[in-house]
């Protein structure tokens, strides 16, 4: 009897003890499975450019108007990654993927230090390790994952009342993508909301950030009209909810999109509750402070689409953690929303495919070159299919119609190249965006005549225009 008790009691011990290495487990599992899947996307046209801008003379950085989203800072780290191997999708996403695996490690480091306990660990853990939204940030050549990286950082300093490392990370974001000053004012939100009595040391702090800023905002303010274009320059709540939703889940099913908002709306009461917690405060700060930020700059000019709120879910999560692994009433409702965001997570994993993200474009292009014969030519008609497509068949005979003008579809700065047929032309093999908004009507009559037929193929992108590839006889 008493060995059985004994028996009992230790393997309860080893639950317990398993129990409490979950999160790490999760974050764990979060990081391999970033790593597993980090090259099986087709590169999509944002990570064209991103790649485009490592071949340029570095001075051209500046003058090359191909990117105005304020990326310095990676184009900065990939200039010697690149070096390695100038074409690897490994490579470009690497900055990526270590700012990912480093930012789930900042996750475990302010959840001890704001001693959530087990549940709340969990939770948090689960939901940060498996998010589709944060598996695209970590995966894709661009600099919203360093963005994310940095603010954590920044977060951690400013729990630490560490000013020079709080200093260096606020400093650099703008450096990141031209949102990162919302995201600096939050954790210097956060500095002050712990220690207001150190005012001076934060108003300098402040200060110096201002001043690293400044080539920066001389920037924006220089190529501001090109940013807000490209993200949209109209501002509405349509907009707002679904980047929100694509940027959770990374997909736009419509079934999951109302299962996934009638759970959000029954979180929002937590928003009120009444709970007189520090932690509680400083987590709402961390995601609160940038988010209204971001909404109220956008009533002027639009800046919310679903990547510029990918780096908010980390804090947003913490948050949520937070409040449904909290021992406060009402109980019943955090139960059953921590059911239902698990439930929510299980079918956005399920749903979540990581090549998605390339729209399998590399396939196309197999499948193109598979049926090529002498005397066809691939045509581009904008920038948006001309880069990914030069990636992948840039060696075929191609050349570009001069037919869309918006900047978007005729980016500055990034040059045409054109490859002659092997004697006369006679196939075409047409590649056009299904962009209603940037190409005008009098533009789409005129590319009407290389439309004929239905397309071959179509590659239907969840974040840009869909892509349709024609093929007809050379005229």
């Amino acid at each position: 009897m008493y060995s059985r008790f004994y028996e009992t009691q230790h393997e309860a011990q080893i639950m317990t003890i398993l129990k409490s290495r979950l999160p790490v487990l999760f974050l764990l599992a979060g990081a391999a499975l970033r790593i597993a899947t980090l090259g099986s996307a087709a590169i999509w046209y944002d990570e064209a450019v991103t790649l485009y801008r490592t071949t340029i003379p570095f001075m051209q950085l500046f003058t090359n108007h191909s990117e105005d989203s304020g990326n310095l800072l990676l184009e900065l780290i990939l200039r010697p990654i690149m070096a390695i191997s100038p074409r690897s999708l490994v490579l470009l996403r690497l900055p990526a993927l270590l700012a990912g695996m480093i930012s789930l490690w900042l996750i475990w480091l302010l959840m001890q230090k704001l001693q959530f306990s087990l549940h709340q660990q969990l939770i948090t853990a689960a939901l940060i390790a498996f998010l589709p939204g944060l598996l695209w940030m970590g995966q894709d050549g661009r600099a919203y994952g360093l963005l994310a990286c940095l603010f954590l950082a920044a977060f951690w300093f400013a729990m630490e009342g560490r000013w020079l490392g709080l200093l260096g990370c606020c400093g650099l974001l703008p450096y990141c993508h031209s949102t990162g000053p919302v995201y600096a004012l939050g954790a210097l939100c956060i500095a002050f909301y712990l220690r207001p009595h150190q005012w001076r040391q934060i108003l300098l702090c402040s200060v110096l950030i201002g001043l690293a800023w400044l080539p920066a905002l001389v920037r924006l303010m220089i190529h501001g009209a090109q940013l807000s274009y490209a993200w949209g320059a109209t501002s509405t709540f349509e907009i707002w909810t679904i980047s929100a939703y694509v940027a959770l889940w990374a997909n736009i099913e419509v079934n999951q999109f109302f299962f996934v908002f009638t759970i959000l709306a029954f979180t929002l009461p937590l928003l009120v509750s009444f709970l007189p917690d520090r932690n509680r405060i400083i987590v709402l700060l961390a995601w609160g402070i940038p988010l209204l930020s971001l909404m109220l700059f956008s009533l002027a000019r639009n800046v919310i689409i679903y990547r510029t709120l990918m780096p908010l879910l980390f804090p947003f999560f913490l948050w949520l953690g937070w409040e449904l692994g909290a021992h406060a009433k009402p109980v019943w409702l955090r139960a059953a929303l921590s059911g239902l965001w698990a439930v929510a997570l299980g079918i956005g994993l399920y749903a979540w495919h990581p090549a998605d993200r390339g729209c399998h474009l590399d396939q196309i292009a197999t499948q193109i070159r598979s049926q090529w014969r002498t005397g066809d030519q691939l045509i581009f008609t904008t920038s948006t299919v001309g880069l990914p497509f030069e990636y992948y068949l840039g060696d075929l005979p191609h050349s570009w119609l001069d037919i869309a003008k918006d900047p978007l579809m005729d980016v500055p700065g990034i040059p045409r190249t054109t490859l002659a047929c092997q004697g006369p032309c006679k196939r075409w093999w047409v590649i056009i965006p299904k962009e209603k908004e940037l190409i005008t009507p009098a533009e789409w009559a005129s590319l009407k005549p290389y439309m004929q037929g239905q397309p071959v193929y179509s590659l239907h992108y969840m974040q840009a225009a869909t892509i349709n590839v024609y093929l007809d006889k050379a005229k």
